[in-house]
């Protein structure tokens, strides 16, 4: 689990530091948002017939488009 974090921290630190995401964002906050949609909806959807990719990205873009400039 520290792996992925780690892998989020870095990414969305990566698009802090771009501009890609507005200043402002709490990196952890931002880790725990992205990680806890990824690995909710994963599990969900692995017991509810399937993981379905276009709600899948769509539900992650969401989160993306609260973070970015």
């Amino acid at each position: 689990a520290e792996r992925d974090y780690a892998y989020w921290r870095t990414a969305i630190q990566r698009a802090i530091d771009s501009g890609e995401l507005r200043k402002d964002v709490d990196v952890e906050d931002a880790v725990v948002m992205f990680r806890q949609v990824y690995m909710g909806l994963s599990f969900e959807m692995a017991f509810m017939g399937g993981l379905n990719t276009r709600r899948f990205a769509k539900h992650l873009h969401a989160v993306y488009s609260l973070l970015k400039r």
